[in-house]
């Protein structure tokens, strides 16, 4: 029950995630175009080109204010191509769009006549300075090359800054959150990704007379992280639905072999579960111990 399918895991989580944020598998380019003087270009006409494919993938106008955005790209190698009456055409190469990123490129352009061109090679990073969130790109290159133990790849997360990575083990779970609750005295709660990342929380709440003072949520189950919630010490923790999950695979199966067709996805289903309802007839059959 502990290491139930991954496939499942995401759905739940995902599911749960939906109020929170939207999933972004896109990017988005913009910027400005402006003249020498720093003034706005109203009505430059800039064109996207695929680099992958060769393909012109969108044009756009800039505004009266001169901003332009390109939202909605997919993942890959850009170019830009702006043009304005009176100016010389700027191009600017080798846009690298990952998902979710928003790649600003203000465009400065010089009086001139539109056939002289311009070539910028853009810039190979920047700071994210369009949004607040926080993120770290971990590319396919890396999940095939890095040397992983047992080759799961959730070790990955450990590259980002500031990430610690318990690996589900307890005590090194307990080790790296008793740090965080140290370094960050207004903490206000944790929420644990499995089993043993949660069992590690409660420890180190325990063990820093936290009890009380953080929100902590939890995912799955197991006797520690029942006792947990029943006590208070846990506020809820969410459960996969195993009935649900044998019954959706069951079902997928014999429309397969009936030759219908089968969702690309199946939500197999989830429950909370808190001190209110932990006992219910409809949640807890789906708990281990």
């Amino acid at each position: 029950m502990k290491n139930r399918w991954l496939s499942v895991s995401l759905v739940a989580l995902l599911v749960c995630a939906t109020g929170a944020w939207a999933q972004e598998i896109f990017g988005t380019i913009t910027g400005n175009v402006l003249d020498s003087t720093g003034a706005a270009i109203p009505g430059a006409k800039v064109t996207v080109k695929s680099m992958d494919k060769g393909l012109v993938v969108r044009e756009v106008v800039s505004g009266p204010d001169g901003f332009y955005a390109v939202p909605k790209l997919a993942i890959g190698r850009y170019s830009l191509t702006i043009e304005a009456t009176g100016f010389k055409k700027v191009t600017i190469s080798d846009i690298e769009l990952n998902v979710a990123e928003i790649y600003r490129s203000d465009v400065t352009m010089h009086i001139g006549s539109i056939v002289e061109t311009v070539t910028v090679e853009a810039a190979a990073l920047q700071v994210e300075t369009e949004s607040a969130i926080a993120g770290t790109l971990i590319s396919g290159a890396l999940v095939r090359e890095l040397s992983l133990n047992n080759r799961n790849y959730q070790q990955l997360v450990s590259l980002s800054p500031g990430v610690s990575y318990g690996g589900g083990d307890q005590l090194k779970s307990t080790d790296i959150a008793k740090a965080i609750i140290q370094a960050h005295p207004n903490l206000k709660g944790f929420f644990g990704a499995n089993e043993g990342s949660i069992i590690g929380v409660l420890n180190a709440a325990k063990e820093l007379n936290m009890a009380g003072k953080l929100v902590i949520i939890g995912y799955d189950a197991g006797k520690q992280q029942k006792d947990a919630i029943r006590s208070g010490l846990e506020a809820g923790a969410i459960t996969q639905d195993p009935i649900g999950i044998g019954y959706k695979c069951v079902e997928a199966a014999v429309k397969a072999m009936k030759g219908e067709s089968v969702p690309k996805n199946i939500d197999t289903g989830f429950k909370w579960y808190d001190k209110s309802n932990i006992d219910d007839p409809d949640i807890a059959p789906l708990l281990y111990d």
